[in-house]
């Protein structure tokens, strides 16, 4: 309870530091929104769908992404024949392409590189907490090092304490505009396939096909402020029969999401987002087995005719330590073709 509470009170701190940053004049990106997905490693294997908007890419135009996550994770639990620890670093750097190929259809691609490694960021986190008052309860081991590990007494477990770096696994993407507003407001049907190509033993994939489905829906005037959106969306995942905790996995999962983002000034937008899940494996650890909302602050920065939006943010946990307690994303992205 304690770390959820403190979890609390580095959120606010997170909306101030995003606050600061988005303060000076600037300009709002168009369909602000953060492309995260859940960091913890044990779940970041399966084809849980990146945020996105209901909005679909306008036909003939193509949008490049590449953006980078980084995220600190430090906790343990334990209950009954169960054990888990997840403490390290991973790094996900992805690149994704969508193009709009006709006024209704949007199809893509997404493929990550992951990073499992000791890490840098415990030292500087700590002294964060320190400083602000925080928890370092779930803290308490050797900064930097490496070991994500489910073990039960009755069954055979995982563990990964070697650094790594490898290609995940590629997604298909496409998108089915159902209807469509003068102001780029949206409903979509968003599926994707999860194919793997990733290491499943290096927690880079998790050894089976996955296939997601969704409605997606975003208003770009919410409550009538043309400089406020909104996206709310709610989906399945359907998992394959993967490789890491096979006798513990469950064969799907639901996810749904919520987002806000105001149209700062010409070139800034500022956006706040939670998307959950229900849990992944049967297991009484909340590490490996809990239901997890995510909460997400951060801004985007688009210059002045420019076809490019730079994007940062900062990812907190929410009731449940089945997502990372601390991630930072950083993004970049650009449309070629024909402008909206």
């Amino acid at each position: 309870m304690l770390h959820h509470l403190s979890g609390h009170r580095k959120t606010l701190s997170a909306v101030w530091i995003v606050a600061a940053l988005c303060s000076t004049p600037s300009g709002a990106a168009e369909n602000a929104y953060l492309p995260i997905r859940n960091h913890n490693p044990f779940l970041q294997i399966f084809g849980l769908p990146q945020f996105q908007t209901g909005s679909l890419t306008p036909a003939g135009r193509s949008v490049t992404q590449l953006s980078l996550d980084v995220a600190n994770h430090s906790d343990a639990g334990g209950s009954g024949p169960e054990t888990a620890v997840i403490d390290g670093e991973s790094y996900y750097l992805n690149f994704g392409w969508r193009r709009g190929w006709s006024e209704r259809l949007e199809v893509g691609l997404a493929l990550p590189l992951v990073a499992h490694q000791r890490g840098f960021l415990d030292g500087p986190v700590k002294r964060w907490h320190d400083l602000s008052g925080l928890s370092n309860g779930n803290r308490q081991g050797r900064d930097n090092q490496l070991l994500f590990s489910y073990a039960r007494s009755t069954g055979p477990g995982f563990r990964l304490d070697s650094p790594n770096l490898s290609v995940g696994d590629l997604r298909l993407t496409a998108a089915w505009s159902l209807r469509k507003s003068a102001d780029d407001s949206g409903l979509a049907f968003r599926t994707s396939l999860k194919l793997p190509t990733g290491d499943e033993d290096k927690l880079a994939g998790s050894g089976a096909a996955d296939l997601a489905m969704g409605i997606y829906a975003t208003d770009n005037s919410l409550l009538s402020f043309s400089r406020l959106s909104g996206t709310a969306f709610a989906g399945v995942l359907l998992l394959g029969e993967g490789n890491v905790l096979p006798s513990r996995q469950k064969e799907s999962v639901g996810f749904a999401g919520v987002s806000t983002a105001w149209q700062f000034s010409e070139t800034f937008a500022v956006t706040g987002q939670l998307y959950g899940q229900s849990a992944y494996f049967d297991s009484d650890i909340d590490e490996i087995g809990g239901n997890s909302v995510q909460l997400a602050v951060g801004g985007s920065y688009r210059p002045r005719n420019s076809a490019l939006v730079f994007s940062l943010g900062i990812i907190e946990d929410l009731f449940s330590d089945a997502t990372t307690d601390v991630a930072f994303h950083f993004g970049i992205r650009a449309g070629l073709g024909q402008r909206r």
